[in-house]
């Protein structure tokens, strides 16, 4: 019984003394409760990962590019950005072995090229050639699939004209250039010193593979419209039926509305060249506003 009252007599001492503690802090609990939320708050943040903003990444750039206008017996190389760099003038498949009209890639070059003949009944009497002067690919050349090739030539006079079995072909200075542009853009060894133990070993034939296949695609582009100028090219393969009809379609998807040109000066033009490999100013050919007369001065009666 003592024990208990003198347990009851610690615990009523013992909340006295908390209640006059809680008084003493009365006045100091809304800082406190600051305090309180600012440890949490340090608390959290150390325990968030770090952010840390990096740099956007350069855009990818995309493998340079090669377009052949067959109709204009021409050769377009676009770099990565798609700017052009070089056109080039080319000989293609003749009306009997016409170069097929679709998309195709690159990814070889065969510096110092043999040319093995290939089996048709056109090479069927042809028999292997080494590097040299008589080698029909010109020493280079660039498979782009389907027994299909850019190569230089020992047919220098043919360049210009409808006159292959269905490859490209290049005058063999060209086809040199061409290739070594496409190396030095490609993640395969290139160097000034490599190009020219190339030249100068013309019985070692040396294949690269340049990494990333080179876009290349064949196309049929009757009419072009390039730096303000109309091109009319050669129908080589009887591909279009009413010529006029499709130039006029193509200057008018150019903004060019037939009520703008003027039609007969264009129809001469085209006449005159009987509707091939014509270039053709679009300012020569812009329909002149009729020239308005001038305004009678009205009459002042004296």
């Amino acid at each position: 019984m003592v024990f208990g009252c003198s347990c009851m007599i610690i615990v009523r001492q013992t909340e006295s003394s908390v209640q006059k503690i809680i008084g003493h802090l009365r006045h100091w609990m809304p800082l406190l409760a600051v305090l309180c939320v600012t440890m949490c708050a340090w608390d959290v943040s150390a325990t968030m990962p770090e952010v840390v903003h990096t740099a956007e990444a350069p855009p990818t750039l995309q493998p340079p590019s090669i377009t052949v206008n067959i109709a204009a017996r021409r050769l377009y190389l676009y770099d990565e950005r798609t700017a052009l760099v070089k056109t080039y003038p080319v000989a293609v498949g003749s009306p009997r072995y016409r170069t097929p009209i679709r998309a195709q890639a690159l990814r070889t070059i065969v510096w110092n090229a043999w040319w093995m003949p290939p089996p048709s009944p056109w090479a069927q009497h042809d028999k292997p050639t080494p590097p040299g002067p008589h080698n029909p690919l010109g020493n280079i050349k660039m498979p782009i699939g389907a027994s299909l090739m850019l190569h230089g030539t020992n047919q220098p006079q043919s360049i210009g004209t409808a006159a292959s079995h269905g490859c490209i072909r290049l005058f063999t200075p060209d086809a040199w250039e061409l290739a070594r542009w496409l190396q030095s853009h490609s993640t395969a060894p290139h160097s000034d010193a490599l190009f020219t133990a190339y030249a100068s070993n013309r019985q070692r034939s040396v294949s690269v593979q340049l990494g990333s296949p080179i876009p290349v695609d064949l196309v049929y582009d009757y009419v072009e419209i390039r730096a303000d100028q109309l091109h009319v090219y050669h129908d080589i393969y009887a591909r279009i039926g009413n010529k006029w009809a499709h130039i006029m379609q193509t200057l008018a998807a150019h903004g060019y509305a037939a009520d703008s040109i003027d039609q007969a000066a264009l129809q001469q033009r085209l006449k005159n060249a009987k509707f091939r490999d014509v270039v053709i100013a679009l300012a020569d050919i812009r329909q002149q506003p009729p020239l308005q007369q001038p305004l009678a001065s009205p009459i002042v009666e004296k």
